[in-house]
């Protein structure tokens, strides 16, 4: 499957892409989400969105995103461009498993919080009372989660060696790495997204 990917520069991007916009749209779904029933047991300081360059679209739950776009369109465009120009060597392998590997992760929170939703709306007395995360916590806990996955993702590269799991061993690194040091921001958005 992996040299699959590399010999198809455009289906990798393509799977990117999906992988790309599930995200964000979903992510926009669980605001709206939350905003209509979880809000009565859960509060996110910053709102839902843990990325600082989207808290804004989201919190507004703007459909038409012209910095998600702009993101979309260059990182398509670079998969395309580097799978021709270089899909012989472990580069293009290493690009590949960082992009889609990452995206795995965070996609994988977000239908795990879809998961947990769906709990909450189907059995509603299993949850009482009412919780207040902060936005410290949540960057620090998205932070630890993405290292397990840096971790899971450095094993499978010791055991096989491909530049692939390297990829995402190494983004999902960075990612822990910024998540634990944006815990110590102060978020655009207000504590808790009104109505």
């Amino acid at each position: 499957m992996i040299q699959f990917l590399i010999a198809n520069p455009i289906i990798t991007a393509f799977i990117w892409a999906v992988l790309y916009i599930f995200d964000y749209t979903v992510t926009l779904w669980f605001a709206r989400i939350y905003r209509q029933s979880l809000k009565k047991h859960f509060s996110y300081e910053g709102g839902v969105e843990m990325n600082p360059m989207f808290e804004e679209d989201i919190a507004g739950l703007r459909r038409f995103s012209p910095r998600f776009l702009i993101l979309l369109s260059l990182m398509t465009l670079v998969l395309i461009l580097f799978g021709n120009l270089d899909p012989a060597y472990g580069s293009f392998e290493f690009l590949v498993g960082a992009s889609l590997l990452m995206w795995v992760f965070i996609d994988l929170r977000h239908i795990r919080n879809l998961y947990f939703y769906q709990h909450v709306k189907n059995r509603p007395e299993s949850v009482e009372g009412h919780i207040t995360q902060s936005y410290w916590f949540n960057q620090r806990l998205l932070a630890y989660d993405a290292f397990t996955y840096s971790a899971v993702y450095g094993l499978a590269w010791l055991a096989g060696g491909q530049q692939f799991f390297l990829g995402g061993t190494f983004v999902c690194l960075l990612l822990a790495l910024r998540h634990f040091f944006l815990a110590n921001r102060k978020p655009k958005v207000d504590i808790i997204l009104a109505s």
